[in-house]
């Protein structure tokens, strides 16, 4: 698959492959989702056959710390 073909995995009810079922949203929806909490999806090709997704996420360094001073010891 070209870069072009890779994109193209994420533009809603596009199918790219030999198994063409389905309506072909589920990667954009997974990608919005992950965009939507400040991510990033990706996808790139394998040196054999398929390709790899990769899902970003920041650390929330403000929940973390909320999280912190909710916190007590009993």
């Amino acid at each position: 698959m070209g870069d072009e073909t890779i994109e193209s995995l994420f533009t809603p009810y596009s199918k790219v492959g030999e198994n063409q079922s389905g309506l072909g949203l589920g990667l954009s929806i997974a990608r919005r989702a992950v965009e939507l909490n400040g991510g990033l999806l990706s996808a790139r090709n394998n040196e054999g056959p398929g390709c790899t997704f990769t899902v970003r996420l920041p650390v929330w360094a403000a929940a973390n710390r909320e999280l912190e001073q909710s916190s007590f010891v009993a």
